[in-house]
């Protein structure tokens, strides 16, 4: 066979290397895609498509890049997908990001604790427990006036008492604290307390009495391990831990006249020990106490101002506060009588209205929304 010349030579390599470099350019087929990842965790971008090949073959498939995880929550879009070349594959869709994770915040979560009552599921922070105690005023002896007759005796809705003795709530109406001697008719506090406090908190809260009076009996009838105290406690005990204890409303000190005068001056001491103990009963030592006053409109021969008990009792009254932790003295000035020593109906809804003020003044009626 006879050999190609040089000069046969070199033109035959030179058109090998131009066929060469078509046949190159139709093998890779498209340019390469970009990769769309953002780093603030955008969408995805969009592949680009692959280049045309030449003679038909096929390009190469652009490839969509993933988005990467959202940040904050949000979901990444997916990346669109790329555009096919000229003879050659769509590019894949990008992946979604990632769902971030809720962010914190907002108020505490609730104890998660619930009391039923009459059939409605209460949750513990807004069903609020007063616990009220005392004399004959407390028991409540008041009739008129007239005007204010429904607002002690007509219910309204979520006010209640509490009956320890069954474990039963019946709707709030005079009298809150009974005495246990089957007396009926007069008014006492309980329901005016209850109704004060519900003007001024939101409207999803209970209020609940807890409560036990006996009229004439003296603080020492009040100490720990005597009936008046353990029927007190057996009552509101058995809430414990279902309710918040909103607070011990007192009606003590005139009745201690009826002590020897030389036990008088033990009036703030044992005030001291009987609300130290129900506070430790409860397990609430901080819990407020709204106590009341010495009664400067009573006109009875025994306990008006100008007695020796009086004299003797007022600065008393006056140093509780200093005895005793968050406790307020409500004053009994200006309330109206239903006779020489009883509140009337007027009466106690101003004495009511005052302490669930000075409570409310003392930052101690955290129940609104």
């Amino acid at each position: 066979m006879k050999l190609p010349t040089h000069g046969q030579r070199s033109f035959r390599f030179s058109l090998s290397v131009v066929a060469a470099a078509f046949l190159i350019q139709g093998a890779c087929g498209g340019v390469k895609d970009s990769t769309g990842a953002d780093p603030m965790g955008d969408n995805g971008s969009a592949g680009s498509g692959g280049s045309a090949g030449p003679a038909g073959q096929s390009g190469t498939a652009g490839a969509g890049a993933a988005g990467t995880t959202g940040s904050g929550g949000a979901t990444g879009t997916g990346g669109t997908t790329g555009a096919a070349g000229a003879g050659g594959t769509t590019g894949a869709a990008g992946a979604g990001g990632a769902t971030g994770a809720a962010g914190a915040g907002g108020a505490p979560p609730a104890s998660g604790k619930f009391i039923t009552i009459n059939g409605t599921m209460v949750p513990k922070e807004k069903a609020v427990v007063f616990i009220h105690l005392g004399h004959s005023n407390m028991v409540g002896q008041a009739l008129g006036p007239a005007a204010l007759h429904g607002y002690f005796f007509d219910t309204q809705p979520r006010l209640w008492s509490y009956d320890g003795t069954k474990g039963t709530f019946k709707a709030a109406t005079e009298r809150t604290a009974p005495d246990n001697e089957g007396n009926a008719g007069g008014a006492g506090p309980g329901v005016a307390l209850l109704k004060a406090a519900a003007t001024l908190a939101g409207p999803d809260y209970h209020f609940i009495s807890v409560a036990r009076a006996q009229g004439s009996l003296p603080t020492t009838n009040w100490q720990k391990g005597g009936p008046l105290y353990s029927d007190l406690m057996n009552r509101a005990k058995g809430l414990a831990g279902k309710v918040t204890f909103g607070g011990i409303f007192v009606m003590l000190g005139v009745t201690d006249r009826h002590l020897l005068e030389k036990d008088w001056p033990g009036f703030p001491g044992r005030m001291a020990k009987i609300i130290s103990d129900i506070r430790a009963d409860l397990g609430e030592p901080n819990l407020p106490v709204l106590q009341c006053g010495y009664e400067v409109e009573a006109t009875a021969v025994d306990i008006n101002i100008t007695t020796p008990f009086a004299k003797l009792m007022m600065p008393l009254f006056d140093k509780l506060p200093s005895s005793i932790t968050n406790l307020a003295i409500v004053s009994a000035a200006g309330t109206g009588q239903q006779d020489d020593h009883h509140f009337n109906l007027s009466g106690h809804k101003t004495w009511a209205d005052r302490a669930i003020m000075i409570m409310k003044d003392k930052g101690w009626f955290p129940w609104t929304n």
